[in-house]
């Protein structure tokens, strides 16, 4: 008959590392979490719950920017979920309140890289919509900023016919 073991020194004494309290466990049992240590089913679900948890691991620290390297939104910029809600939201904005603080309503949170995917909380500002605007003209990022590309000159010196 296969059971656990009763070897007393397979048991070893370890600290939770959601709620800090101490617990015996097999050691046997370690492997199953990936290495990480709770005293219960309870710290384990409310420890994944947190979205500190599994947003982080989705960060490539370089030199200048942290990379986002989860889900992206259709624009690029990074996506996603808030804490348990069902809505998707942008990772600057997750990163921006889970290392700095609450972004008050009707603000915006803005990059001073431009680069999409930084979840990078020194690179992250609050501002305005008008902020962002003023910003985005001031960087040259402006859609009506851009060049309307002209017509070849061949088909401006009269060489073409039209086509009906």
């Amino acid at each position: 008959m296969m059971g656990r073991p009763t070897n007393p020194h397979l048991i070893a004494w370890f600290e939770c590392d959601h709620c800090g309290k101490a617990f015996r466990r097999y050691v046997s049992e370690q492997s199953r979490n990936h290495g990480e240590r709770y005293c219960g089913k309870t710290c384990l679900v409310e420890r994944r719950r947190d979205p500190a948890y599994w947003f982080w691991p989705r960060v490539t620290k370089t030199p200048t920017c942290w990379l986002w390297h989860g889900a992206r939104f259709s624009n690029g910029y990074g996506c996603c979920f808030d804490g348990g809600k069902p809505r998707r939201t942008l990772a600057h904005r997750m990163a921006y309140r889970l290392k700095i603080g609450q972004i008050p309503q009707n603000l915006l949170v803005l990059h001073r890289c431009d680069v999409r995917l930084c979840v990078n909380p020194d690179h992250l500002f609050l501002g305005t919509h008008a902020d962002n605007t003023h910003d985005m003209i001031v960087k040259g990022r402006a859609g009506f900023q851009k060049s309307v590309p002209r017509a070849p000159d061949h088909w401006t010196n009269g060489s073409c016919r039209r086509r009906r």
